[in-house]
């Protein structure tokens, strides 16, 4: 009889461990998830800064007539910058580190600037560095 009972209490040891262990992992994932979220928030907003207090790089964003993304050389550290980004958040959300809502916004963004010639441009220069999956998924939104 000590002995069942023990092994029911050994049992639910266990039982509750696991329990315990998923509902922390649990809320691991989500604070990490929403950790990556600010951090993505955050530099965006710097990358917007940047267009502020620089309305020649703007003005190359925003493709404005006349304005080359070749005279206006700073516009490549906004774009490296920019694609430094795109790639954080694209590697987070496929770890499900970001949820679908949000990345829905992301994706949108990326594909406008693949749509965008200088930006074309850029990453054709610089695409190398970085991951096959990325890649892949950045020049799919050319398409």
């Amino acid at each position: 009889m000590l002995v069942d009972v023990l092994q029911i209490l050994a049992s639910l040891s266990v039982i509750l461990g696991v329990t315990f262990f998923i509902i922390e992992y649990r809320r691991r994932g989500r604070d990490l998830g929403y950790q990556t979220y600010l951090a993505a928030s955050q530099a965006s907003i710097e990358l917007e800064k940047i267009l502020i207090d620089h309305p020649d790089i703007r003005d190359v964003v925003e493709e404005k007539e006349n304005v080359k993304y070749e005279n206006v050389p700073q516009t490549k550290y906004y774009y490296n910058s920019l694609m430094i980004l795109f790639e954080n958040v694209y590697l987070c959300w496929k770890k499900g580190w970001m949820a679908e809502d949000e990345w829905d916004g992301w994706a949108e963004w990326m594909k406008i600037m693949m749509e965008r010639k200088d930006f074309q441009k850029a990453w054709e220069e610089e695409k190398k560095l970085y991951s096959k999956s990325f890649i892949k998924y950045m020049d799919s939104l050319k398409e």
